[in-house]
């Protein structure tokens, strides 16, 4: 997959991460000579996602709307397991809980943090949709834009080189030819929380493969978000909190419109 270049456009250079439905990569977009993301779906799957970032990209108007992944090219891969979905969009530095694993946000950084959520939420409810999968790990913060004047042999310098380790089977005999020989390691371009600056601060929410729209549900739909919104709990207040206890008590009772995030 490394150097392999998808959509005769999108050479890649590194693995951003990884979830149970999709893989990123970090490529260069070779006719815009920038850096993008490119969200890689499991073979033959129909995306939510793709709906619902078309959908809350179409109005700009909204204070959150730069807060949103705006989706720049779509195209589909083949590959030995079938086709995969694919999207590109721009890449982002890290999310919050990478940050904050060992650290806290100091206060005058934690405000534009949550504002910039706040403002995200604000959009997609605004457009009638609702996220429903909003954690630490969906919320990410923007690259700068300096990260774009970076060739290849620089960013390699810049972040090192990528690393990879070995795939075996269990039973020892050869692998089929339909799996990889080799898995690369997720690159890691963040930074710590108590590093942060308040131009560090701006918001990308991610992941909307569960987000909707409550307007255009079916019965069984209804049904089943009802069970889900019964089931919610607010935070636990004796787990360490990643913002002022007070800060983040504030935050969960904010609300826009009739649904929550």
């Amino acid at each position: 997959m490394i150097g392999d270049v998808l959509h005769d456009r999108y050479r890649i250079v590194d693995k951003l991460g990884f979830g149970g439905y999709s893989t990123v990569w970090l490529a260069q977009d070779r006719q815009r000579e920038k850096y993008v993301a490119v969200k890689v779906g499991i073979a033959n799957s129909l995306s939510q996602e793709m709906k619902s970032l078309r959908a809350l990209s179409a109005l700009s108007v909204h204070p959150g709307h730069d807060a949103i992944p705006s989706p720049l090219d779509e195209f589909e891969v083949r590959g030995p397991n079938g086709v995969y979905p694919c999207y590109t969009m721009a890449p982002a530095r890290c999310n919050l809980r990478e940050a904050s694993f060992s650290y806290l946000f100091p206060l005058d950084v934690a405000r534009p943090l949550v504002g910039g959520l706040t403002m995200a939420i604000s959009h997609m409810h605004s457009c009638g949709y609702v996220h429903r999968d909003i954690h630490l790990r969906n919320i990410l913060v923007k690259l700068p834009s300096s990260f774009n004047h970076l060739s290849v042999e620089q960013f390699y310098e810049e972040y090192g080189e990528l690393e990879t380790v070995p795939i075996t089977g269990r039973d020892g005999k050869p692998l089929p030819p339909n799996v990889p020989t080799k898995a690369v390691i997720s690159l890691n371009l963040g930074m710590d929380a108590d590093d942060f600056k308040l131009h560090d601060t701006h918001v990308l929410l991610s992941d909307f493969a569960e987000s909707y729209c409550p307007s255009s549900e079916t019965p069984e739909e209804r049904t089943a978000t009802h069970h889900l919104q019964h089931d919610l709990q607010k935070p636990d207040s004796n787990r360490r909190p990643l913002f002022h206890t007070r800060l983040i008590s504030r935050v969960w009772q904010w609300r826009f419109g009739r649904y929550w995030a």
